[in-house]
């Protein structure tokens, strides 16, 4: 029979990985120098997670908070603050850069794809429920976030999600 997992083990080692990963970005973490600090032996870290970006898709997961509910605003109001919400997720360099590393490793490990897209659904969802299912308009607003902060790196501020917001639904809107 097989042992019960120790979730004060899942807990330590989350925790590790995501002060490692904060303070020190993607490249600081490396599996045999967590698995030593937490006190368990690296394949207790690798039955949780086969691979160091599962292990890092799950730390991120773990930061996440509660995605706002917006309502009562106007459809623009409500979708800045999605918007902005996401934009301060991401925002932190090395955030940044473990997205720009997630994305990649989920393009080469096709496995990783359902775990990295499980980090932005349920903002992306929130975003499709105000929108209207299949309006593409929630593709365009994270797409234009995510293209900041891994390819162009500029501000994501609440100024830039508010232009974002405007100028998307203007786009939307019939002429």
């Amino acid at each position: 029979m097989a042992r019960p997992r120790n979730t004060e083990s899942d807990a330590a080692i989350l925790a590790d990985a995501s002060d490692t990963l904060r303070e020190g970005g993607y490249d600081a973490l490396v599996v045999d120098d967590l698995a030593r600090r937490v006190g368990v032996a690296k394949t207790t870290v690798y039955r949780r997670w086969p691979t160091k970006n599962h292990l890092v898709a799950g730390a991120i997961a773990s930061w996440r908070g509660e995605t706002p509910v917006p309502g009562g605003g106007s459809l623009e109001d409500d979708l800045v603050v999605l918007v902005s919400d996401l934009a301060e997720f991401v925002d932190p360099a090395p955030m940044r850069r473990m997205i720009a590393e997630l994305v990649a490793a989920a393009v080469r490990e096709p496995e990783l794809r359902p775990h990295v897209d499980a980090l932005w659904r349920e903002r992306r969802d929130a975003l499709g429920r105000l929108l209207g299912a299949g309006s593409g308009v929630a593709d365009q607003l994270l797409g234009a976030v995510f293209y900041r902060a891994i390819v162009s790196h500029e501000p994501l501020d609440g100024e830039f999600a508010a232009a974002l917001v405007r100028s998307t639904l203007a786009g939307a809107r019939p002429q």
